[in-house]
């Protein structure tokens, strides 16, 4: 991982460290992480580089040089002493990037490639601004300051590596196909209007949805329980009663309006009983159910998701229908060859050797 502080609070200054390589190389290459920090926004920036040569560092920092400045935070460079970690303000910064970054990563599905990591960085790097405050304006957020307002409606998120079901549009499956795709969450779609961006395992590309269904192995979905369908639709029915249009159509006889008087009473009782009412919390926490990502022998024992098979580099199962139709075509046209040729050799019952 590289380091870089990027402070123009006096005369400006650019720290640099180099801290190592991520366990795993990404899916696209990367296998190092170029951070550099803001002084006075208080951002923190992460970009994937494929290595620690001259190259790569030369594009990362121009990327997040032409960054700032396009957003008004154009920096100063001053070189000092890569050795003196006294006054490496990137130390502090690559640690919490990097703890925030590893919270995220133990928390994805135990199947989710560990191999899309550079795909998570994006979502990190919004949540972690997005907590810390802008030195410039207190009150605004560091990803405030850079990039206005985070709009959680328009751009919505869910955990990173959540397995997930995509709708797939009946103009593009087959009949009697499936109506979803299975995939894993990576990140949101910053350039779509509610939309996320999926990877699926059975083309190895990435796609971008915005119907979709999520399965977390690690939290549960939230859900309305009965009882606030209930108060919620009782709170509809008093709005509808009280707020009655004269002129409506429906003209309800005096003993309806009198029992709708008396229900809208109950509710009232109920929904102002069911509001004081709070779940107490649990003595014991329940148990963690995260894991530990970058464990070596873990990453050992898991699936790699590269076409190539190696020693060290086994690829992603096949799916189960692709399978069956290869058998198909292959008994059948084992099954052709054998029509053609009555009399061919190879489909005579071979003689075993006997033992010595």
């Amino acid at each position: 991982m590289i380091g870089a502080t990027i402070a123009d609070n006096t005369d400006g200054t650019l720290y640099t460290d180099q801290t190592g390589a991520f366990p795993v190389v990404s899916y696209k290459g990367n296998k190092i992480m170029f951070v550099a920090y803001e002084y006075r926004s208080n951002a923190i920036i992460a970009k994937p580089i494929r290595s620690n040569s001259d190259e790569s560092l030369v594009a990362a920092f121009k990327e997040v040089y032409e960054y700032l400045s396009d957003k008004g935070f154009k920096p100063k460079l001053n070189l000092v002493n890569p050795d003196d970690h006294r006054v490496n303000a990137a130390e502090r910064a690559i640690q919490t990037w990097k703890n925030h970054f590893l919270a995220g990563l133990n928390t994805i599905d135990p199947n989710c490639p560990v191999q899309l990591w550079d795909e998570f960085v994006n979502q990190g790097m919004i949540t972690l601004n997005l907590l810390r405050a802008s030195r410039v304006n207190p009150k605004l957020s560091a990803y405030a300051q850079l990039e206005g307002q985070f709009n959680f409606d328009r751009t919505p998120m869910a955990p990173v590596g959540t397995k997930s079901l995509i709708f797939l549009d009946p103009n593009k499956r087959r009949s009697y196909q499936n109506h979803a795709l299975d995939a894993w969450y990576v990140g949101p779609a910053m350039n779509h209007y509610r939309n996320y961006r999926f990877w699926l395992p059975d083309t190895h590309g990435f796609r971008t949805g915005s119907t979709a269904k999520f399965f977390p192995a690690h939290c549960k979905m939230p859900a309305i329980e009965p009882g606030d369908t209930i108060r919620l639709a009782a709170q509809d029915l008093i709005q509808a009663i009280q707020n009655r249009n004269k002129h409506a159509p429906i003209d309800l006889m005096p003993k309806h309006t009198e029992a709708l008087r008396q229900l809208v009473e109950i509710f009232k009782d109920t929904t102002a009983a069911g509001e004081v009412q709070s779940t107490p919390a649990p003595r014991v926490s329940a148990p963690s159910s995260s894991i530990d990502a970058t464990n070596p022998e873990r990453l050992r024992n898991q699936p790699r998701i590269h076409s190539r098979v190696t020693r060290r580099n086994t690829p992603m199962p096949t799916v189960m229908e692709e399978t069956f139709e290869a058998e198909e075509l292959e008994n059948e046209s084992t099954a052709n060859k054998e029509n053609e040729n009555p009399n061919n050799n190879s489909t005579l019952p071979r003689v075993q050797a006997a033992p010595r």
